[in-house]
């Protein structure tokens, strides 16, 4: 008995674009797990993955009422509009100046009443100008926002089905 022949299956078309996971696209859209994670450096925490939880590697950097005026200047500079915003190298750089600015003018102003370690002043702005450089880059020239309209579109074109919803990559606890 000769083997059959198998069935010749059409070939899959390649895509000239891609679609991102509306869950992605919400963890991208999500300036709160930039804070977040911020927020649990500054009380000394790092995630495990191992562990999947918070766990305690570090000194503080600050007391709660430091910790909250920080993440509070924090979030004037890392949210949804600045991150769907259109901007420039020079707009994000005046931005990521203006932020340092401020955490310099905080700290001289109440590093004693947030009992922060004077010698780590220098070192806590530089990382949270670095990171607020970082989350602002996804809005230079649109590049975060042209690339969620380019996969909602190609969604849209190719009827994709909604995803569930429910599922969340977001490590943190909120």
């Amino acid at each position: 008995m000769e083997p059959q022949p198998s069935p010749v299956s059409e070939p899959l078309p390649l895509p000239s674009m891609f679609t991102i996971p509306s869950q992605i696209i919400d963890q991208i859209l999500d300036p709160y797990i930039v804070i977040e994670r911020f927020r649990r450096n500054l009380r000394g925490e790092m995630f495990s993955q191992e562990q999947k939880k918070w766990m305690k590697l570090g000194k503080r950097s600050a007391n709660d009422a430091g910790i909250r005026e920080i993440i509070s200047v924090l979030d004037t500079y890392v949210n949804r509009n600045t991150l769907l915003s259109n901007l420039d190298d020079e707009e994000i750089y005046k931005l990521t100046m203006t932020l340092n600015k401020e955490l310099n003018t905080l700290f001289f102003m109440k590093w004693d009443k947030f009992d922060m370690d004077i010698a780590d002043i220098s070192l806590l702005t530089t990382r949270i100008s670095d990171m607020c450089f970082l989350a602002l880059k996804q809005a230079n020239n649109k590049a975060l926002l042209d690339a969620l309209t380019k996969s909602y579109s190609v969604r849209e074109m190719k009827g994709l089905p909604e995803e569930k919803k429910g599922l969340s990559l977001n490590p943190f606890n909120r």
